[in-house]
């Protein structure tokens, strides 16, 4: 049971959890709450005097006529709601992960916000990673790239049967990791695994288990700067909008219309270069050339590649075989 030293802390939970902008307590009410909370008496002096304390620490704890309310939160409402939102509509956070981040969030919030918020992660129906682990493989994959050594795991496949399996029967994978990045919304980690297949290779962290930091120094990012003389990562993901190895080439693209423009900035935002010409719109991007075909393959009814003729040929000969499929 709370000593009466930890009144303060009392009546801070009280405002905390049942009061908001739009719900004051009196007094009294916060008197009876704390006693039904934590078994606690407190006397009327006790409570302004302790107010007054939270307020001199800058706590932002409003008086008025209808009593007091916490008004301002580690997260307004509104980011609240996204952040619960943003977390819920994850792919790659499990179920139980989501839960268990979206009742933190929530946590600094009042009775009445939470309620509010229960909707934004009721639908059971939105498909969930199935590992568990992606924050403790985060964790440790931040610890390998801050100390530079290599990292070896299990990576996830699946049979014929769609059952989970290690690809390679088990196969231990050893990875030089460099960056951690989103893209759209699944987490990869970005590292070499052998030198002759490039100094970037994507992995999904949710297909990652058992992972374990090795004593092995990294392979250098130096070591591939001829190979990438101006890196920045900021650059190579815009250039990677799909995470797929390969080429970046330069491309040129027909739109349909100013309608169609949208697709366009939804992926490569002020990256693209639109001009009109002769009345007809064309944009211009640098693109991973296996991502750009892959990006074709949606939008295809609202852009037409122009340029270069050798992805034209690419896009067509997987239009023939996507009609193929399908008759």
């Amino acid at each position: 049971m709370p000593s009466k030293k930890e009144s303060i802390l009392c009546i801070l939970k009280v405002l905390q959890n049942y009061t908001d902008k739009d719900h004051y307590l009196t007094q009294k009410e916060i008197m009876d709450y704390v006693y039904q909370d934590y078994g606690l008496s407190l006397e009327r002096k006790s409570v302004s005097r302790n107010i007054s304390t939270l307020i001199e620490f800058d706590y932002d704890i409003v008086k008025s006529s209808k009593g007091y309310a916490m008004i301002d939160r580690l997260f307004s409402e509104t980011e609240m709601y996204y952040l619960a939102d943003a977390i819920y509509s994850s792919h790659t956070i499990s179920k139980e992960n989501t839960k268990e981040l979206i009742d933190k969030i929530l946590s600094n919030s009042s009775l009445h916000l939470k309620e509010k918020a229960i909707s934004l992660y009721k639908n059971e129906q939105v498909s969930k990673s199935l590992n568990k682990q992606i924050f403790l493989n985060i964790e440790i994959l931040s610890e390998a790239i801050e100390k530079k050594k290599k990292v070896s795991f299990n990576y996830i496949g699946f049979d014929d049967n769609g059952k989970k399996v290690y690809k390679y029967q088990g196969f231990r994978y050893v990875l030089s990791p460099y960056f951690l990045v989103n893209n759209l919304g699944r987490y990869y980690c970005l590292g070499c695994y052998k030198e002759e297949y490039g100094p970037l290779s994507p992995y999904r962290i949710d297909y990652i288990e058992d992972i374990r930091i090795e004593d092995e120094d990294v392979i250098p990012f130096a070591n591939f700067k001829s190979k990438l003389p101006s890196f920045s990562i900021d650059k190579y993901i815009n250039e990677h909008i799909y995470l797929f190895g390969g080429n970046v080439i330069s491309a040129k693209l027909e739109i349909k219309g100013p309608e169609s423009i949208v697709y366009v900035y939804d992926w490569f935002y002020d990256k693209a270069k639109i001009v009109k010409e002769n009345d007809e719109i064309f944009a211009y991007v640098r693109c991973n050339e296996h991502a750009l075909l892959y990006w074709l393959m949606q939008y295809g009814e609202e852009v037409k590649l122009l340029e270069p003729t050798s992805l034209r040929k690419q896009v067509l000969d997987n239009a023939k075989r996507i009609v193929g499929n399908h008759s």
